[in-house]
């Protein structure tokens, strides 16, 4: 391996283990891509990132509400599956939940009223 001199190497980011990841992407824009595929004469429509692109980030925060319930359901339900110990770690995490929630809502409904 052939030694550079630090300023056209990635040398000061290293970490304890000498090791960097990188995350390359190809920025296109849509003219770009409409231009590098045939002609609408073909049956597909022509292609597009709203149609690959799935967002599933706006899911998570009721999905992880739903869980709880579940859990909480099952704590009332099967008391005697739940101990001290696991009860107080369900009461943390719904805690947890709760901050979260309030602070993600409660700035923007702040941002709202302005």
């Amino acid at each position: 391996m052939i030694r550079r001199p630090p300023r056209s190497t990635l040398f000061p980011y290293t970490t304890l283990f000498r090791s960097v990841h990188c995350h390359i992407s190809t920025g296109t824009n849509s003219s770009s891509i409409s231009n590098s595929l045939p002609s609408s004469s073909s049956s597909h429509p022509p292609f597009s990132h709203s149609q690959v692109e799935l967002d599933l980030s706006r899911m998570m925060l009721p999905l992880f509400g739903l869980i709880l319930g579940l859990i909480w359901c099952c704590r009332i339900q099967y008391r005697q599956y739940f101990n001290a110990t696991s009860t107080f770690a369900l009461l943390c995490i719904t805690g947890l939940f709760v901050v979260s929630v309030v602070a993600i809502c409660l700035p923007t409904r702040i941002a709202r009223r302005n």
